[in-house]
C-alpha cells in the first residue's frame, strides 16, 4: 500500500506550530523528521497517543522511506485501539526495515510484536500465530514471542499447544532480562487455569522458597516435568515427594495431573488426597484447588460413590463460582438421587454460567442426551432446559481438555 494513502496527515496545530518555528523550518525534510519524531515518542511516553499520531504521521510523510516513524506510529495508533490502521502501519515499517533497516533489534521485535497484537486485537488468531512463529524461527530468544503466542493458541481454544508455548516463554524469560506479564492474572490465558500443567508452569522455574519443607524441590521438579509433557517421570517425582511429605497438597496435585494426562484412572483418588491435604494445610491456588474438587468429584460419581462427589462437587464450586461444571455434575447427582427440583435448578444455575467457559476448556454434555435426566424429558419444567441451544461454536476446534478421571 503506498505510504501516502497510509498516512493521510492530520495537521492538528501542534504540528503547524513545531513545523512553523524557523530553526524546524530551515532544515531539511529528514533532519525535520527527526525532530518530529522525538516530539511524537515523547508524547507517546507521556501517555497522550492521540498527541503523537498526527506527529508521527508527518515525521513519516518528511521520511517517507524511513521505518522508525512509522514503527511509533503504529504504536500510537494500537494505544488508541485502531487496530486495523496499526495492522497496515507496522505492515509497512516491517517491509521498509527489511529493505532499509532503521529499527534495530528492539523496535524491530516491537513492531513485530505490535502487529501479532493488532492482528489478534481483530480477532485474526491464525494470521497472529502464523506471524510468532515465523518471528520465533527467525529470532527464538525473544521471550515475549512465544508468550503472546501461547496467548493467541489459548484464546483460539487450541490448549495444549498454548501451554506448550507458554513453557518456551517462561523459559526463554528465566534464562534472559526479559519480563513477562504474570500468566496466573492473564485473561488471555484464563481458559488454561484449571490445567495441573498451567499450574506446574507457574512454579517450574522457581529458586528455593523459604517455606520449602522437605517435598519442595521435589514439587517443583515434578512440576517441570508435568509443564513440559514428561507425565511418568512426573509422576515418579511427585511420589517421591510424597514420600518425603505424605500432607503435601501440591505433590497431590500434580501427581493428579500427570496422571490424568496420561489416562491412569488413578488420578481420581490423587486429586481427592490433594482435596484433603490442602483442607488440613491449605497449599493449592484457587484454580488449582477448583481442578482437585471437580476432577475428584467426577471420579467418585463415576465410581458409585455420590455422596461423596457431592461434598467435593461443591467444593469446585465454592473455589470458582463462575464455572459451569460444578453445577452441571451436582444436577447429574441429584437426579440419579431422584431429587429432580432440586437437579433442574443446578442444571439451570449450570447453562445459565455455560457462557463463561473460555475457550479450549471441556465443553458441558447437551443435557437432553444426558441418561440421568431422562426420567424427566417430558415435564414442563424440563423442557426448556434440556433443549436450551449451546453457546456459539469457539472461534477454532478446542484442543481436549485431559480427560475427565473415572
Amino acid at each position: 500500500m503506498p505510504i501516502r494513502r497510509l498516512l493521510q496527515p492530520v495537521l492538528l496545530a501542534a504540528v503547524l506550530l513545531l513545523l512553523s518555528r524557523p530553526f524546524v523550518a530551515q532544515l531539511p525534510p529528514e533532519e525535520r523528521a527527526q525532530v518530529l519524531l522525538r516530539q511524537g515518542s515523547s508524547l507517546l511516553d507521556e501517555g497522550r497517543p492521540d498527541a503523537a499520531e498526527p506527529i508521527l504521521r508527518q515525521a513519516a510523510l518528511l521520511s517517507p522511506k524511513n521505518a522508525l516513524p512509522l514503527s511509533f506510529l503504529g504504536h500510537a495508533l494500537m494505544a488508541q485501539r485502531k487496530f486495523r490502521e496499526a495492522e497496515e502501519v507496522f505492515r509497512e515499517a516491517l517491509r521498509l526495515d527489511d529493505e532499509s533497516p532503521a529499527l534495530g533489534l528492539k523496535r524491530r521485535r516491537e513492531a513485530v510484536d505490535g502487529l501479532g497484537l493488532a492482528l489478534a486485537f481483530q480477532e485474526d488468531f491464525s494470521g497472529a500465530e502464523a506471524l510468532y512463529r515465523k518471528a520465533l524461527a527467525e529470532d527464538g530468544a525473544y521471550a515475549p514471542y512465544a508468550y503472546n503466542l501461547a496467548c493467541v493458541l489459548a484464546l483460539g481454544g487450541r490448549s495444549a499447544e498454548a501451554l506448550d508455548a507458554l513453557v518456551k516463554a517462561l523459559d526463554l524469560a528465566s534464562a534472559s532480562r526479559f519480563s513477562l506479564p504474570d500468566p496466573s492474572l492473564d485473561d488471555d490465558l484464563k481458559g488454561l487455569r484449571p490445567w495441573a500443567r498451567f499450574q506446574a508452569a507457574l512454579i517450574m522455574n522457581l529458586p528455593p522458597q523459604p517455606d520449602d519443607g522437605p517435598s519442595g524441590a521435589l514439587v517443583r521438579q515434578g512440576a517441570s516435568l508435568l509443564a513440559r509433557g514428561r507425565y511418568g517421570e512426573a509422576a515418579e517425582r511427585e511420589r517421591e515427594a510424597l514420600r518425603a511429605d505424605p500432607t503435601d497438597a501440591r505433590a497431590w496435585f500434580f501427581l493428579g495431573g500427570a496422571l490424568q494426562e496420561a489416562g491412569d484412572p488413578a488420578a481420581g483418588e490423587a486429586y481427592e488426597k490433594a482435596c484433603e491435604a490442602d483442607g488440613k494445610h491449605p497449599k493449592l491456588s484457587a484454580p488449582a484447588r477448583f481442578t482437585a474438587a471437580l476432577e475428584a468429584g467426577l471420579s467418585l460419581s463415576s465410581r458409585g460413590r455420590p455422596e461423596e462427589a457431592a461434598a467435593l462437587l461443591r467444593k469446585a464450586r465454592e473455589a470458582d463460582p463462575q464455572h459451569p461444571w460444578p453445577p452441571y455434575a451436582l444436577a447429574r447427582i441429584l437426579a440419579a438421587a431422584g431429587k429432580g427440583d432440586e437437579a433442574r435448578e443446578s442444571l439451570r444455575k449450570a447453562l445459565d454460567l455455560r457462557r463463561n467457559l473460555p475457550p479450549g476448556q471441556r465443553p458441558l454434555p447437551n443435557p437432553a442426551e444426558e441418561p440421568a435426566f431422562s426420567p424427566w424429558k417430558d415435564d414442563p419444567a424440563w423442557k426448556d432446559l434440556l433443549q436450551r441451544p449451546g453457546p456459539a461454536a469457539p472461534p477454532a476446534a478446542p484442543a481436549p481438555h485431559p480427560p475427565p478421571v473415572s
